[in-house]
């Protein structure tokens, strides 16, 4: 009965650990929406993604302490960073864009549809087959879409709506590839990797096209500094340790959430109040989300003869 109450206790904390993961990612999106104002998409990312590569440097020297023996691991640690990090700087800069063009609700559901994106490439590229509940998603994720974003018809679709749902895409790219490097790579100096490849790409752009000012730095300073330390060094290390010993359908159902902190970070802080169709949408999405992640209780007797297996 202890070892049960201890287990249970163990599960809760983790569960509040990865909402306070969601909570942050999803207030990410409000203050992105602040640096837009003072910052192209390239400039932010760029800036953004040295600070999460200068926080994470002393955790990847403590933490993984696995030594490259030869050439091959170079290289698979190069390929993985390059591969990884392309896609992780893509999806940035298309979110980052396109944020400046739609409100920090809209962007923070439409990006959440990588969780639909995921299997339908899956599907798609590796022939590999998906449960009914992809395509129940999928239809929920459509019709909560037109509501969010096209009144008026799909000329309502925003060009900042358009480069988020790439954004999506691409982000679903992104974990796909993940997926694929992380056993060989390891987690922390994946992740690293990719930031470190993501400052290299964002830094060539600025350069090259813009080249912010002092004074527009130092406006969007707060900006940067939320979403460059606490968006991401501690937002993904919040989610390592969340995770850990913890049932996946409860850990997706928790960083679910990221899209509704989205909304409610766009109320307060923005004040960007969203229309009664806008919110039918973000439901809708918002249910489409947990039955990709989470699933949906099925009939006893499709349960008992195993018929009613999704994953």
């Amino acid at each position: 009965m202890e070892k049960k109450k201890n287990i249970l206790v163990k599960e809760i904390i983790h569960t509040l650990i990865l909402f306070l993961a969601a909570l942050i990612w999803g207030l990410a999106f409000p203050f992105q929406s602040i640096g837009a104002r003072y910052l192209d998409g390239w400039s932010f990312l760029s800036i953004r993604s040295i600070m999460s590569v200068i926080v994470m440097l002393p955790f990847v020297i403590i933490i993984d302490r696995r030594k490259t023996n030869g050439e091959k691991d170079i290289k698979t640690d190069l390929l993985a960073g390059a591969l990884c990090g392309g896609f992780l700087c893509l999806a940035s800069a298309c979110q980052q864009i396109g944020i400046k063009y739609t409100t920090a609700a809209k962007s923070g559901f439409i990006t959440a549809l990588y969780v639909i994106f995921v299997p339908i490439i899956s599907l798609i590229i590796f022939r590999k087959k998906q449960p009914l509940r992809l395509w129940v998603s999928v239809a929920l994720c459509l019709l909560g879409l037109y509501l969010l974003c096209a009144r008026g018809g799909l000329k309502g679709f925003s060009a900042g709506d358009i480069l988020t749902l790439a954004c999506a895409v691409l982000f679903a790219g992104q974990i796909l590839t993940v997926s694929f490097f992380v056993k060989k790579v390891g987690a922390v100096r994946l992740t690293f990797l990719q930031f470190a490849v993501c400052a290299i790409i964002s830094t060539a752009v600025m350069v090259i096209f813009s080249g912010p000012s002092i004074g527009q730095i130092y406006k969007a300073l707060p900006a940067l500094i939320y979403v460059g330390v606490m968006s991401s060094a501690v937002g993904y290390s919040l989610q390592a340790i969340g995770q850990k010993g913890l049932n996946p359908a409860v850990a997706s159902l928790a960083m679910c959430m990221e899209s509704v902190f989205s909304l409610i970070g766009g109320i307060f802080i923005l004040g960007q109040l969203p229309s009664v169709r806008e919110t039918c949408g973000c439901i809708l999405m918002f249910v489409a989300i947990v039955i990709a992640e989470v699933g949906f209780p099925l009939p006893r007797k499709e349960r008992k003869n195993g018929s009613g297996k999704t994953d």
